[in-house]
Parts: structure tokens; C-alpha cells; sequence
């Protein structure tokens, strides 16, 4: 399909039945999955770091261990298979919190260890 603008990526990702993201090494903030997520598009994706904390296996999306090719192909199949499982994967997909909400846990978090230190 090519490239495309970032600005398109929500369009181009809504076109999708499933997102791919086969990734070997830690994902600490997998933006493509974000981006998935906030399009209902469900991820197949490898159960490391990030992206593991930002797919739920079963809930929006399927998990695999890094590099098992084997279990990639039964993620796509099984997707290819049971439509009515992909599109509650779909529905279930959850968009990032905003910068917003994010900094308002982590301050919250934080004003509770300087609360318990004093």
C-alpha cells in the first residue's frame, strides 16, 4: 500500500481487519498500537514490554512469544476463521489515556510515596 502521512494514520488503520506488529526486542510506548487501538483496530502482537501492557490477550487483541512464527500463524488463522472474535476484539479496543490523565497517575502516584516518606 506505500506510505502514507501521519495525519492518516487513523483512516489507515480503520481500513484494517488486524494489525500486525511482530516485534523482538522491549517495546517501552508502542505508538503504532495506540494508534490501532484509538482506530478499533485489534493487534496481533508479540508479548514483550509495551506492547503486552497495551494488549490484553483475547480482550482487544491476540498475543504471541517473540519470534514464534508458528504462533503468529495461528493468531492470523484463528482471526481468519472467527470473524465474530474479531470483531469483539475490535469493539474492546482501547484507546491510550491522554497526556493529561496519564500525568494526573503519575502524579498521584507520586504524591503518595512523598506522603508514605514523611
Amino acid at each position: 500500500m506505500g506510505g502514507f502521512p501521519n495525519s492518516e494514520i487513523g483512516t489507515v488503520l480503520s481500513e484494517l481487519d488486524v494489525l500486525v506488529v511482530p516485534s523482538i526486542w522491549l517495546e517501552n510506548t508502542p505508538l503504532v498500537i495506540y494508534s490501532a487501538q484509538a482506530s478499533h483496530c485489534p493487534v496481533i502482537g508479540s508479548d514483550v514490554g509495551g506492547i503486552g501492557s497495551a494488549v490484553v490477550d483475547g480482550e482487544n487483541g491476540l498475543l504471541f512469544p517473540p519470534g514464534d512464527v508458528a504462533a503468529l500463524t495461528q493468531c492470523i488463522k484463528r482471526l481468519a476463521d472467527d470473524r465474530e472474535l474479531l470483531a469483539r476484539l475490535s469493539a474492546a479496543a482501547r484507546p491510550p489515556v491522554s497526556i493529561h490523565e496519564y500525568c494526573a497517575v503519575v502524579d498521584s502516584h507520586y504524591q503518595a510515596l512523598v506522603g508514605a516518606a514523611s
